[in-house]
């Protein structure tokens, strides 16, 4: 059996109704009457003050960046667990990326590397719940308003988690998500920005808009088409049911797995996860681990460790002058592997999955 990692919606009887609703008002520019009822969809549902739809989510990163003032040369901390396209858009704007080590057992900042990497030059810093798993951000919260720095959440796979009853994307100055086709709320390409903060939403508005066309303001087009925007103000309410086939399916899994060392990537206290994907962490070192993750993929259970060759941001080529001593990090690259899980997979198919960890156990139980 090969199972597909990607969630595609095919049932789009009820979707061509909402398309057909943005061609009959003509206005398919981003401009127009149908991106501000998604954006003021956006912002009722997460509790935000301001929703501001993007291209992308690597638009929504760049507009966040640029509008914080990130210039040439600024230093932007970044966890090391960041993946590549968390990190481009600190390029774009001439940032300069400081790698910081994650603590463990979670994918937060170590307070005592981050507090070793903040110097004059620290203008932002992003975080990123990858996989959908929330994190905590009292403490990093604490200390970058220590030192006035605005904390960026990179909440691309976050759709929907929790911490307590407040979504990630809305604990820092802002939240950039992205709406791609695998994302819990997908748009085909398209992604938005969450902020409480009115005058740096302004901001971040005309910057988006090519500066308004003003002659005096700088700009850029990040602007999201009526019909992406109608596509995801459809969507938006479907995605509190997807969340919870996701974590119906992962407890089917992790009852599998109690009577194993394979542990399910621990949640944080009050935390709800949307499981963009289920992590597990593997008992052995990391070659036989990494034989585990074969057996799997053979089995046709795909993860982002073979997939995208997933590990820390300072062993990508393009990265290594950002080489920083990352221990936790790297332990966790070592010792984890992602399980596909969405709405789109059959409970056979979880059932198989769960069935195929279980068997590749049993061959490695003894190394």
């Amino acid at each position: 059996m090969k199972i597909n990692d990607k969630y595609l919606i095919k049932d789009v009887s009820n979707e061509l109704l909402a398309l057909k609703g943005a061609l009959e008002e003509a206005q398919l520019s981003g401009t127009g009457t149908t991106i501000d009822k998604y954006e003021v969809a956006l912002a009722n549902f997460f509790g935000s003050n301001k929703a501001l739809a993007q291209s992308s989510g690597s638009a929504a990163l760049h507009t966040a960046l640029y509008c914080l003032d990130v210039k040439p040369g600024d230093e932007v901390l970044i966890p090391a667990i960041a993946p590549i396209p968390t990190v481009l858009p600190l390029l774009t704007v001439g940032a300069l990326p400081v790698v910081v080590d994650i603590e463990k057992n979670g994918l937060g900042f170590d307070q005592k590397d981050l507090r070793a990497k903040i110097n004059s030059k620290t203008k932002a810093a992003v975080l990123v719940p990858l996989w959908g798993y929330p994190i905590d951000y009292t403490q990093t919260l604490a200390t970058l308003n220590e030192f006035d720095i605005p904390l960026i959440e990179d909440t691309a796979q976050a759709h929907g988690s929790k911490l307590g009853e407040k979504y990630m994307g809305t604990f820092g100055k802002v939240g950039c998500f992205s709406t791609h086709d695998r994302k819990l709320l997908s748009t085909g390409e398209g992604g938005y920005i969450l902020t409480d903060d009115e005058r740096l939403y302004d901001k971040m508005k005309q910057f988006s808009q090519l500066g308004y066309m003003d002659g005096k303001t700088y700009g850029v087009n990040h602007k999201l088409s009526a019909l992406q925007a109608a596509l995801g103000t459809h969507r938006l309410p479907q995605m509190p049911t997807q969340i919870e086939k996701r974590q119906s399916y992962v407890k089917l899994i992790e009852k599998t797995l109690q009577n194993t060392e394979i542990k399910i990537f621990p949640v944080e206290k009050d935390g709800s996860p949307n499981y963009y994907s289920l992590v597990i962490i593997l008992p052995w070192d990391k070659k036989t681990n990494f034989k585990f993750i074969q057996n799997l993929d053979e089995q046709g259970i795909p993860s982002d460790i073979l997939k995208y060759g997933f590990c820390p941001i300072y062993k990508r080529p393009m990265f290594t002058d950002l080489v920083s001593k990352c221990p936790n990090t790297e332990w966790l690259i070592d010792h984890m592997t992602t399980i596909p899980i969405h709405p789109g997979l059959k409970k056979s198919e979880v059932t198989y999955m769960a069935e195929a960890i279980i068997s590749a156990y049993k061959v490695y139980k003894h190394d």
